[in-house]
């Protein structure tokens, strides 16, 4: 079975070490999944247009995108005028409805509000909770894939 490319959509200042567990389970020859790297360290740019141009690519070379909704996910980003959604996680939902690509969204909290733009898509996609997960062992020696803005 051909390995699935997903792009991972989430708040780099608050919900990385999500993602970096996503990375340690990436690394799991067992497991029949790929993901694409888009950590903001690989944007080394302020530049909005730079930084949609980058994550324009990442999301088209994918088969899915990967929400994972945290408590910031709906939290105005300070380029919001210039991004033209409400944050970045939002662009990168829209973009990745643009483009075509399978959505699934995972609450990491219970609590926490899905996004508008899921919310919008709920009627072909996944909505999977992933939350009250204790990460601190599991976390601990993956190295952290760059720093960035977000």
């Amino acid at each position: 079975m051909a390995k699935k490319r997903v792009f991972i959509s989430f708040d780099f200042h608050h919900d990385r070490h999500y993602r970096y567990l996503l990375a340690a389970f990436n690394e799991n020859p067992a497991n029949d999944i790929e993901f694409i790297d888009s950590t903001p360290g690989e944007i080394d740019t302020m530049e909005v247009s730079r930084v949609k141009a980058v994550l324009t690519t990442k999301i088209r070379s994918a088969t899915h995108t990967l929400v994972l909704i945290g408590d910031y996910a709906n939290t105005r980003h300070r380029d919001a005028a210039k991004i033209g959604t409400l944050n970045w996680q939002w662009w990168e939902i829209e973009k990745g409805k643009e483009e075509k690509k399978k959505l699934v969204a995972v609450k990491i909290e219970r609590s926490n509000r899905v996004t508008r733009a899921v919310a919008q898509r709920r009627s072909n996609m996944g909505l999977f909770l992933f939350g009250g997960v204790d990460t601190r062992g599991y976390s601990e020696g993956v190295n952290p894939v760059g720093t960035g803005h977000r």
